[in-house]
This record gives structure tokens, C-alpha cells and sequence, in this order.
């Protein structure tokens, strides 16, 4: 089997992370360049597999933003044995009604079809599982929905190039136990891990490459009932220009970017329930709508 010298690149920035709780506004930037970003890896493990360094090998020859990047091994092939190797950090939250969590990452893919890129989170009071594509947990690729599979988000193969990758998780974790005294729990920390699974190596591909994270919340207003509205229609979705509102009479309404950033709000007072998207970036967006006593919650994909 070949040798594979550990990188003393990763063990410096492999520091606590800072639990900064978060509320809107707050993006997290993980560049994987400077000690001092605001978010920074807990672990790395097994030692040797994913490496913090100036990628060298055939196809990910450099970072999406030049200098470092996270990688299976900066300079040789991804493992070339059975393993599974995680990067793992965390996330804190200040209160229930700012539990809607958003990542953003740029990643390349050079892998065979026996290995798998996954992510996987886990909650103070859980195991680790699988990020879903479905119910108030959604994965958007080059402003492309994922579809969902019902096993996870998990890529094989290889990318053309660098992708942009936004991960969505609502607030669904929130419980409400009305026999309690309507009692709360809530997780406060979420863990996230890219978690790389490697059968072998027959083809000496370059693996999985992470560069430029962000992280944010979005506001919620909590409880179990209470994730993403299905019943609030979205026409078109994604959309363009326009979108309208399956709504009649005067409404409000906020929306903010995937990383808790606040994108637009205001008021719709007339008859025609159409929000004007048309100078929004691309990306997936948390739509916050309030009519008399009912809030609606729901996502809306923007895409040009």
C-alpha cells in the first residue's frame, strides 16, 4: 500500500471551533486559509485522509479561492483501501425561532463508482445521519434542486468543475410538548461532517475536494407543525422574473438568503399576490409570509 505522509498544514488549523452563537445576519466563513475565520473545523478523522492545504495533483490543481482548500490528500490519490474519513464542524444557534439552518460550499469531484461523498449531522441528543432531501431538509447544486432518493444526499462520480453546493434544514427539530406545560426542547448545536466513503482506488482519482464555506440560520417560528408550509402554492417555482402567491387579500412577507442574509421584504395590499424576483440572485431563499394571525413558512428557488 502506498505511504501516506500526513500534511502538517491540517493539525494548525484543526483548532476549537468557535461556537459564535448566530442569529439573521450572521454568515460564518470558513475559507480554510486564515486561523481567524469565523468558523473553523473540530476534527479531522482518521489523521491523513482529508488534508487542509494547497491542492497539487492531476485534476484539483488549485482552490476555488487560491490558496487552501479541504481535501482528500493534497497531493496523492484518494485513499486506495476500504475507509471512511470525516471533517466535521459545528453550529450554534441562539434560540428556537433562529433554528433554520443554511451552508454554502463550492466542491469538486474526481471519484470511481464505488465511492461515495456524503454529509451527515447530528444533534446534541442523536446519532449521526444522513443529510435528507425531503421534509424541511433540502440540498440546492448550481441552483438546482436535488432530487430526492429517500438514502441521503451522496454524490459519485466526477464534476465538471468546481459546484456550488447550499444545504437547507428547517426547523422541524423543534419539539412542543403540549402535555408538559407546552414545554420546549430544542438543539441549539447542530454537527455537520462531509463524510468520504472509499472502496478503493483502481482508477487513482483525486477524490473530493471543499473550499469556501458559509453558514447561517433563518428565522423560524418553531415547533414541530410548524416547518415548511406545503399548503402556500408557489407559481412558478423556481422562478425567474415573477412569483405569485397562492393568497387572497393584504399580506406581508420577508425573504432571506440560504446563508441568513435578508434578501427583500414588504407589503402586498392589492388584489395581485406577485413578488417581483427578477433582481435576486440565484439560490434557494426562506419566505416568511404573515396574513392576520397565520405565518406561512415555505422555500423559494430563484434561478436566471
Amino acid at each position: 500500500m502506498m505511504s501516506r505522509p500526513f500534511l502538517g498544514v491540517s493539525a494548525c488549523l484543526l483548532i476549537s471551533a468557535h461556537l459564535m452563537a448566530q442569529t439573521p445576519g450572521d454568515s460564518l466563513y470558513l475559507s480554510f486559509d486564515d486561523a481567524t475565520d469565523d468558523l473553523v473545523l473540530d476534527s479531522i478523522y482518521p489523521a491523513g485522509c482529508w488534508q487542509v492545504g494547497t491542492p497539487s495533483k492531476p485534476v484539483f490543481s488549485g482552490a476555488f479561492s487560491p490558496g487552501r482548500a479541504l481535501v482528500t490528500d493534497t497531493l496523492l490519490p484518494y485513499p486506495d483501501s476500504s475507509v471512511t474519513c470525516y471533517a466535521e464542524f459545528t453550529l450554534v444557534a441562539t434560540a428556537p425561532n433562529y433554528l433554520g439552518r443554511g451552508i454554502r460550499y463550492m466542491q469538486r469531484r474526481d471519484m470511481d463508482s464505488t465511492t461515495v461523498a456524503s454529509i451527515e449531522v447530528r444533534y446534541p441528543w442523536g446519532t449521526w445521519d444522513p443529510f435528507y432531501v425531503g421534509f424541511e431538509q433540502e440540498v440546492v447544486v448550481d441552483g438546482v434542486p436535488h432530487p430526492h432518493d429517500g438514502t441521503g444526499v451522496h454524490w459519485t462520480g466526477a464534476s465538471s468543475g468546481w459546484e456550488e453546493v447550499v444545504l437547507l434544514s428547517g426547523c422541524y427539530y423543534v419539539i412542543w410538548d403540549p402535555g408538559n406545560d407546552g414545554a420546549e426542547w430544542y438543539a441549539d448545536t447542530m454537527h455537520v461532517r462531509f463524510a468520504f466513503t472509499s472502496s478503493g482506488n483502481p482508477d487513482a482519482r483525486d477524490g473530493w475536494m471543499i473550499d469556501d464555506l458559509r453558514a447561517g440560520v433563518s428565522p423560524c417560528t418553531g415547533g414541530l407543525e410548524e416547518a415548511a408550509d406545503r399548503d402556500l402554492l408557489l407559481v412558478p417555482n423556481p422562478a425567474k422574473d415573477r412569483v405569485e402567491l397562492d393568497l387572497s387579500g393584504p399580506f406581508s412577507w420577508a425573504a432571506w438568503s440560504s446563508d441568513g442574509r435578508s434578501q427583500a421584504s414588504g407589503r402586498v395590499t392589492g388584489v395581485d399576490p406577485v413578488l417581483d424576483v427578477s433582481q435576486w440572485p440565484s439560490g434557494s431563499y426562506v419566505l416568511l409570509v404573515q396574513q392576520g394571525g397565520t405565518t406561512h413558512r415555505t422555500r423559494l428557488y430563484v434561478v436566471h
